[in-house]
């Protein structure tokens, strides 16, 4: 599936407002200068940045980016090609960017990774999306003997969570993964589940940065999306999530059925549970409420006409980009008390937290919302604040480039 027309107009606004200075300083300032020489990174993902370009694939290019102008290499390997259009954002700036699955390994893969590695002079393999322990490691480690590996984290966990690993399978599971120099965790609650285990090295906690410029409240936008779609006076629920079972999309649907009609529902995202959650919103009797949107380009605008987020996920979920999305477009954010999500949705503050799987407990979560419009606005501001505090471009990205620096003369950082 290739990315819907009317992508490039996004990606050259993303483009513009990644670095949006808040001062005269220039970018590499804002990012930092006082780290030692940045290495030389091939950044392996499995991910398919044709068929969208989201928060995760903006956060990559914006490293990408960043490198360069300390004069690193920081080489996407995406495990599809870019799109075209993304390909151009690509190329404007100035960037490389390859693709290569690595789900199943041949031969012929390992020869192109290898020649990939020796062309650019790689020195640091990081491994995202990808199950940790494969093989084409393990052959590296004997062809490039002096290439580090770092590894991140994004795993759901299903529930119930495992126990951790006992006796030999222990043992070899911490002989197997401690080829990884840093294992980044995108949450606490990761980096938890982790320790825990005890067989991974060298832990990181390194949440997510997304562009708080382009995720933002904007009145026109919400004031011309609704019109659009002729919402007038109603409360909208919006979910932004692949439609697959443990992201929750039913509990939603089945909420919302314990609401008054001026509730309405939003879905936006696709995926293997689309017909089953299409068919059961008419077997609710909610056809006239509930809006399914399919993939989109750029959710936020989505975000920005509707008058909350849930984020409904029956399983551990590691961390939720859309969560932070929704914050920062000034959106109360209610999530399953679950996973990594706590973290980033407080009880009062910015939201509410329900137990999984509880459509009564999150119907009045969201009532309670709609009924408070002044609270509403409060958690929604407070969300902002939050957002642009802890997780835009300008406060993340000197932490990120730090991980992957050598030290600095005089320096204890490696």
């Amino acid at each position: 599936m290739r990315l819907r027309a009317g992508l490039l107009p996004a990606i050259r606004r993303w483009d513009l407002t990644l670095f949006k200075p808040t001062s005269s300083a220039s970018a590499g300032e804002l990012i930092g200068a006082a780290r030692g020489r940045l290495k030389r990174v091939l950044y392996v993902i499995g991910l398919n940045p044709s068929l969208k370009f989201g928060s995760l694939e903006e956060q990559i290019f914006c490293l990408a980016r960043a490198f360069r102008e300390e004069g690193g290499l920081f080489l996407p390997l995406f495990q599809s090609p870019l799109g075209p259009e993304a390909r151009a954002m690509y190329q404007a700036a100035g960037l490389e960017a390859g693709s290569l699955s690595l789900e199943t390994f041949n031969v012929a893969t390992l020869r192109r990774l290898t020649r990939l590695i020796r062309e650019h002079r790689i020195e640091l393999l990081h491994w995202n999306l990808y199950r940790p322990v494969n093989p084409y490691i393990y052959c590296l480690t004997l062809l490039r003997p002096r290439l580090k590996y770092y590894l991140t984290d994004h795993n759901t966990r299903e529930l119930p969570i495992p126990p951790p690993p006992r006796g030999v399978r222990r043992a070899s599971k911490k002989v197997l993964l401690r080829r990884y120099s840093k294992v980044l965790c995108i949450s606490d609650f990761v980096l938890g589940r982790l320790e825990a285990e005890g067989v991974w090295p060298n832990l990181h906690s390194c949440t997510h940065f997304i562009n708080t410029e382009r995720f933002r409240p904007d009145d026109v936008a919400r004031s011309h999306l609704r019109k659009e779609l002729d919402v007038r006076g109603q409360f909208v629920v919006l979910v932004v999530a692949q439609l697959v079972s443990w992201k929750g999309v039913d509990v939603v649907l089945r909420a919302l059925r314990r609401l008054p009609l001026q509730f309405v529902a939003w879905i936006v995202g696709d995926g293997p549970e689309a017909r089953y959650l299409r068919e059961l919103s008419k077997t609710l009797g909610l056809e006239a409420r509930v809006r399914f949107f399919g993939y989109q380009v750029d959710v936020s605008r989505y975000m920005q006409a509707a008058d909350c987020l849930v984020c409904p996920t029956i399983w551990a979920e590691a961390a939720g980009l859309v969560i932070l999305e929704g914050l920062a477009c000034q959106l109360p954010v209610i999530g399953s008390a679950v996973g990594g999500i706590p973290e980033f949705v407080e009880e009062g503050r910015n939201g509410f937290l329900f137990p999984p799987g509880d459509d009564t407990q999150l119907a009045e979560r969201i009532h309670r919302l709609a009924g408070d419009p002044e609270a509403c606005k409060r958690m929604g501001v407070e969300g902002r604040s939050v957002s642009v505090q802890r997780f835009s471009p300008e406060q993340r990205l000197g932490e990120y480039l730090d991980l992957y620096s050598t030290p600095a003369q005089g320096g204890q950082y490696g």
